[in-house]
């Protein structure tokens, strides 16, 4: 079995804070690297204080333009707290709806 490789989210936008675009716009980056590789990850946002809804539409509902669901499920979420995991689920679900609906 192939080993999971952990990132943190803390050390890709190089904050604790998950709130601007510019921010988001590097963790999209990164993600969109490990989804076109076909890489699973656990992304840790261990050391991530704040995270908006902006940021988390930008970097990771994006990805639902580009790649099919299956595919962002290669992405696992861990060292989550509620709060965060329930927005990142508003995003996901969103952008299932506005990008399947194309």
């Amino acid at each position: 079995m192939e080993k999971t490789q952990k990132i943190f989210v803390k050390e890709i936008i190089d904050s604790e804070f998950a709130v601007s675009l510019d921010r988001a716009d590097l963790l999209y980056n990164f993600l969109t690297g490990i989804l076109q590789n076909n890489e699973k990850i656990d992304l840790s946002f261990e050391g991530i204080d704040v995270m908006l809804t902006v940021f988390a539409n930008e970097s990771i509902g994006k990805l639902y333009e580009s790649f099919p669901p299956e595919l962002i499920e290669n992405i696992v979420m861990v060292d989550i707290d509620d709060n965060t995991m329930d927005t990142i689920i508003r995003v996901k679900k969103k952008a299932l709806e506005l990008y399947n609906n194309k």
